[in-house]
């Protein structure tokens, strides 16, 4: 597997880490979209805006699970179209949404927001109706339980190095003018998804099982965290 940069251009491959949780995020993504949708009660007539974790059609997701209208936002070309009127596609950027204020019910973030943490919630509180739901996936590597070749894997990988605790994402959130948290630990299901992944596309005579264990010795948490803009 390669990474290719903003112009396309073919980078350097991913080491056996990064292939293993970009792959397995990825196939729970449906599952994440699903869970947070559950948990924040979501309803035909809501109005909810998606960061998806890459340009799939997690948005259907939503659609088909909970009838509910659906932009999701894409900072990429999408090549194909959606078919189902409930949902449409924005491109932009989260750290300045293209959306008026209290344009939405519900945003949920599905993927890891490592940059421009402040000023993503302040967007998200603004774009949210008054008393709107958030609900986001927050992954947080624990390097003081990792074995040294893993945390050298780990800072080859930015993405994992840029990730924080849970409870500063809440802090955070927080001073955005969000509260009413709820957490839950999804490490369990991310994790079970990375040892199939390991065992079909990275065994081989002789395995380094580096990204596995990580998982297995509980070093990568994946949480999902829901809030309330406060009135």
């Amino acid at each position: 597997m390669q990474t290719t940069d903003q112009s396309g251009t073919p980078g350097f491959p991913l080491n056996p880490l990064q292939t293993v949780l970009t792959t397995s995020l990825s196939q729970e993504a449906h599952a994440l979209v699903r869970q947070l949708g559950s948990v924040l009660a979501l309803q035909p007539s809501d109005h909810v805006l998606l960061i998806p974790g890459d340009v799939g059609m997690t948005g259907l997701t939503l659609v088909q699970s909970f009838g509910c209208h659906v932009t999701m936002l894409t900072d990429t070309d999408f090549a194909v179209e959606p078919n189902d009127n409930r949902l449409v596609i924005e491109r932009g950027v989260l750290s300045a949404l293209p959306f008026d204020a209290a344009s939405f019910d519900v945003v949920i973030v599905a993927s890891p927001v490592t940059t421009n943490l402040l000023q993503t919630a302040r967007e998200l509180a603004r774009v949210l109706r008054h008393a709107g739901r958030l609900g986001m996936v927050a992954l947080s590597p624990y390097r003081d339980q990792l074995a040294a070749d893993a945390s050298a894997q780990v800072t080859q990988a930015p993405v994992l190095t840029q990730t924080r605790p849970a409870a500063v994402y809440r802090a955070i959130l927080g001073e955005a003018g969000f509260t009413a948290f709820l957490t839950e630990d999804r490490r369990r299901a991310v994790r079970q998804s990375a040892a199939t992944v390991y065992r079909e596309h990275m065994l081989r005579s002789e395995p380094e099982d580096t990204a596995l264990s990580l998982l297995a010795s509980g070093g990568l948490n994946v949480t999902l965290i829901t809030a309330e803009k406060a009135l």
